[in-house]
């Protein structure tokens, strides 16, 4: 994934996004309720599994917003991420 700084407000490999609905690109997991293709296994080492065969398609320079960063203020992951990255919390022990 590639990092892109200051846009947008970083992403945190959280799978927020693709917990809430697939891009153009995706297909919906009813059982999982996530897109098909996110994989990872926790906050932080989340990632597209058809990222590279999307790169090359049209329109993928616009949509998905790789790497942009979420700023949703619903994305409490987010957060969780920032607060364990700085020692400021253990995640092991923050409630869900």
């Amino acid at each position: 994934m590639p990092e892109f700084g200051n846009i947008g407000s970083g992403c945190v490999r959280s799978g927020y996004c693709c917990k809430q609905a697939p891009c153009p690109f995706g297909k919906w997991d009813d059982d999982r309720h996530q897109c098909i293709h996110l994989e990872g296994e926790g906050i932080g080492l989340y990632s597209c599994g058809i990222y590279e065969e999307i790169l090359g398609q049209p329109g993928a320079d616009l949509c998905p917003a790789f790497g942009a960063g979420c700023c949703s203020p619903f994305n409490s992951d987010r957060r969780v991420f920032q607060l364990t990255e700085h020692g400021q919390i253990d995640s092991e022990n923050w409630p869900r």
